[in-house]
């Protein structure tokens, strides 16, 4: 129960807080409000917040339940562990809004979401190894937010490791939330300008 409870919680949630994001932006196609706007970016910031609340509250309950029900109390630190599922949470939302941005169609993009993010346990090298698999298994691996996540999780959760090396590891989130996320948006909102223009022409 410990080796998968925490593992399968953060996959679910992961799936979940990407698909929510989705389903919340992809709404902007039909009927926009971020754009136009004042302040377009912190809208955006306002949309996820509620989202991002609701899941690191279900995620962190699922992790104190396996720390102190299931095994011995958490091993590492409960500041990074909470830094930690903030930044997977947003760089779960960050993968869903980056399809989202480059399909620009709502349902493609949750049909694309519940690919990618549903495959990503099977991906992590949590429950199979991936080390000297085929090129794909490994580009996967490294493509979803939770392979580091796991990671995190097994260091501050069982291992207790140093500060140094989850710091390192949380670096491994920060591509995810800085990148995938804002390029998404940036390309939404694109999209919404490009129609608020046309809207306007006509």
């Amino acid at each position: 129960a410990l080796f998968l409870f925490p593992m399968t919680a953060a996959a679910t949630l992961s799936l979940c807080m990407a698909l929510a994001t989705v389903a919340a932006f992809g709404r902007e196609l039909r009927a926009p409000t971020l754009w136009p706007g004042a302040h377009p970016w912190a809208a955006a910031l306002g949309k996820l917040l509620p989202y991002l609340a609701v899941f690191a509250v279900q995620l962190a309950l699922a992790l104190a339940y396996s720390a102190w029900c299931l095994g011995d109390g958490l091993a590492g630190s409960t500041v990074l562990l909470g830094i930690g599922i903030v930044l997977f949470l947003l760089a779960s939302a960050g993968m869903g809004l980056l399809l989202l941005g480059l399909t620009r169609d709502m349902g493609v993009s949750l049909s694309l979401t519940g690919m990618v993010m549903g495959t990503a346990l099977a991906f992590s090298g949590a429950t199979f190894p991936v080390v000297d698999g085929p090129a794909f298994t490994r580009f996967w691996n490294h493509l979803l937010p939770l392979t580091p996540w796991l990671e995190l999780q097994n260091q501050l959760l069982l291992v207790g490791s140093s500060a140094a090396d989850v710091l390192r590891t949380l670096a491994g989130l920060l591509p995810f939330v800085l990148l995938c996320g804002p390029l998404g948006l940036a390309r939404l909102f694109a999209t919404l300008r490009a129609r608020a223009q046309q809207e306007a022409r006509a």
